[in-house]
C-alpha cells in the first residue's frame, strides 16, 4: 500500500509539472519533489527529478529566447 501511495504522489508531481507554471512556481515544485524523493526514494528517482528540472529549465530558456527574438522582430 505504501508503494501505491508513493506512486500516486509521483504521478501528482508529474501531472502538476505539465501545467503552465511560472519559473518560480516550477522551481518550487521541483524542489519539493526532490525533497520528497530524498526522503522516500532512491538515487534513481532523485536523478529522474533532476533530469525533469533540467528539462524544465531548458524549456524556460527556449521560451525566453523565442520571446526575445519576437521583440527584436517588432
Amino acid at each position: 500500500r505504501l508503494d501505491d501511495n508513493q506512486n500516486q504522489v509521483r504521478n501528482l508531481f508529474e501531472r502538476t509539472l505539465t501545467l503552465k507554471l511560472t519559473a518560480k512556481k516550477g522551481k518550487s515544485l521541483l524542489k519539493k519533489w526532490l525533497e520528497y524523493e530524498k526522503a522516500h526514494g532512491d538515487a534513481k528517482s532523485q536523478n529522474a527529478v533532476l533530469a525533469k528540472a533540467k528539462q524544465f529549465v531548458d524549456e524556460i530558456a527556449r521560451k525566453n529566447q523565442a520571446d526575445d527574438q519576437d521583440e527584436d522582430d517588432e
